[in-house]
């Protein structure tokens, strides 16, 4: 039962993060969402940081799947888009908290570190599969592979932050059209030039 309060109370806590940010964010109002007493909110949590405090907690253990999930399958344009499938899944999954980090990072310096801690480990995965990518010729021995990992993360995480912050904006596009089209032609470029 707890478990289930807690899990309510974190999903509340979301999704009025994403609807509110952090600041108009109220225990009050989470309680309200999550349909429990105030007093059950602060009896599972201290306050509202340490709603968010275990938001982040969530999200550190998630992080770890990335690199579980993302195998080489041996073609450049799959293995590329089955990255950006499974970034695109946890920028998802983690929204409030993405969201809340390009929001408000100055009030949370927390989230700061987090988000940091997270791209530095995505592009040590992106380097270590780069490489095995290099050592079996799909991807060119020329190419300059810091900067190749930073579009390929750039280009997700503002796909992902256009799809969910700005719905009706001119660059709207689909998840499933994105990964198709833009990084499939971003992968492309990385072929060895025959």
């Amino acid at each position: 039962m707890s478990g289930n309060v807690e899990q309510r109370i974190l999903t509340a806590f979301s999704q009025l993060l994403i609807h509110n940010g952090y600041q108009r964010t109220t225990t009050k109002r989470i309680a309200q969402v999550a349909q429990v007493n105030e007093s059950t909110l602060f009896r599972h949590f201290k306050d509202k940081r340490g709603i968010l405090q275990q938001l982040i907690s969530k999200y550190r253990d998630d992080i770890q799947m990335i690199n579980k999930n993302y195998q080489l399958v041996g073609d450049l344009d799959k293995d590329i888009m089955n990255f950006s499938i499974i970034y695109q899944n946890f920028i998802k999954q983690h929204l409030a908290l993405f969201l809340t980090g390009i929001r408000e990072s100055q009030n949370l310096p927390e989230l700061q570190t987090v988000i940091k801690n997270l791209l530095d480990l995505i592009r040590k995965i992106l380097a270590e599969k780069f490489e095995q990518m290099q050592k079996t010729g799909e991807i060119a021995q020329d190419i300059d592979k810091n900067v190749e990992i930073d579009n390929l993360v750039l280009l997700n995480l503002g796909q992902a932050i256009m799809q969910h912050s700005f719905p009706n904006c001119v660059f709207q596009t689909q998840p499933h059209a994105f990964v198709q089209n833009n990084i499939r032609t971003y992968s492309q470029h990385l072929k060895p030039k025959k």
